[in-house]
C-alpha cells in the first residue's frame, strides 16, 4: 500500500479523520513479516523498519499477532532507528500503533531475563514513548 492510502483522510464537510478500516494481517503473509523483521532487528534498516511500521497500521486488526510481534523484536534489537523512523510518522498514526508495539515488546520479551542492561534500556525508552504517546491525544 501506497502512504497516501493508508495515513487518515480528513473529510472536508466534517473535519472529522479517517482512517483506514481494522482488518487482521493476512496469516500467509507471516513468514515475509518475520523475515523482514530479522532483517531489520539485525541491521536496523529504516526502509525495513518503515515497512513493518505501515504494514501494522494497515492490519490493525487483533487476530494475528505477527506484526506487532514483529514491532517489538525490532525495537527490542534497533530502539534508536525504531525510534526515529516511529517519529517521522503522522500523529495519528503513531497513536494508533504505540499499543502494537508496547504489546510485541511485551510478547518478545515475556520470560527473559529483564534485569540484563538492553531490556532496561528498552523498556525505558518505550515508558518515555508510551507517554509521549498519553500527551498526544491516545
Amino acid at each position: 500500500m501506497e502512504r497516501s492510502q493508508l495515513a487518515p483522510v480528513q473529510d472536508p464537510e466534517t473535519g472529522k479523520l479517517s482512517l483506514p478500516p481494522m482488518v487482521s494481517a493476512p496469516a500467509d503473509k507471516d513468514a515475509a513479516v518475520e523475515a523482514a523483521a530479522k532483517l531489520a532487528a539485525q541491521t536496523g534498516d529504516k526502509d525495513l523498519i518503515r515497512a513493518l511500521l505501515l504494514y501494522q497500521f494497515a492490519y490493525r486488526g487483533t487476530d494475528n499477532a505477527t506484526p506487532a510481534k514483529a514491532l517489538g523484536q525490532v525495537f527490542l534489537e534497533q530502539p534508536n532507528a525504531f525510534l526515529e523512523v516511529y517519529k517521522s510518522l503522522d500523529t495519528v498514526m503513531q497513536v494508533k500503533l504505540i499499543t502494537y508495539l508496547e504489546f510485541g515488546y511485551k510478547a518478545v520479551t515475556h520470560g527473559k531475563n529483564k534485569s540484563i542492561r538492553k531490556y532496561k534500556l528498552t523498556q525505558k525508552k518505550l515508558d518515555a514513548l508510551s507517554g509521549s504517546m498519553m500527551n498526544a491525544g491516545r
